[in-house]
């Protein structure tokens, strides 16, 4: 599954990302996604009924997509978890090669655990 959502990471992103406020390499941001990955092996998101919002720019050819999730992750080797709720942002740009993710954000609006 990590190697999976890697590559979907690498295709999926555009080459530079404005990943939560600072503009990064696609490689930087799936080096991230990779240490979260292993951090939490078991993870567990579910969208928030109602909170999902697409705005789209026709002019820029852009969508942000946003909205709140709950979530849990787990890393059962070193006996820790997190759960709790967040906000999700994310900005596509449609070009000719396709829709590539150019910004991402998104904070921690609570913590349960």
């Amino acid at each position: 599954e990590t190697e999976q959502v890697l590559a979907f990471v690498r295709n999926s992103f555009g080459a530079e990302i404005r990943y939560y406020g600072k503009v990064v390499p696609n490689a930087q941001v799936v080096e991230e996604k990779r240490r979260y990955l292993s951090r939490w092996p078991q993870r567990r998101y579910q969208l928030k009924a109602g909170t999902m919002r697409v705005q789209c720019d026709e002019g820029r050819g852009t969508c942000l997509l946003s909205g709140e999730l709950d979530y849990d992750v787990r890393d059962p080797r070193a006996a820790r978890s997190a759960s709790g709720a967040a906000t999700y942002e994310l900005r596509v740009v449609f070009t000719q090669a396709g829709p590539k993710v150019v910004e991402e954000s998104g904070r921690t609006l609570a913590r349960r655990n």
